[in-house]
């Protein structure tokens, strides 16, 4: 297992879960967030991000730095 950081927006604040696989950290993140929502997800201590919900597409807000998740 493997630590993942995420946002789901509009919270500001990120959290850590684990999963084995970024397919993974995917599904349990989109079960927590709602239906309309949008949410950035990076492998913890990267700055590769995966972004999930219907507005992932054309994201203008800067990017949260997986690496200092405070």
């Amino acid at each position: 297992m493997k630590p993942y950081t995420y946002i789901i927006y509009p919270h500001v604040r990120p959290e850590v879960l684990w999963a084995e696989s970024i397919e993974e950290a995917v599904k349990k993140v989109e079960a927590l967030m709602p239906a309309d929502g949008y949410a950035e997800i990076c492998p913890f201590g990267t700055t590769d991000k995966v972004e999930v919900g219907k507005r992932a597409v054309n994201r203008t807000e800067i990017p949260f730095d997986c690496r200092n998740p405070e």
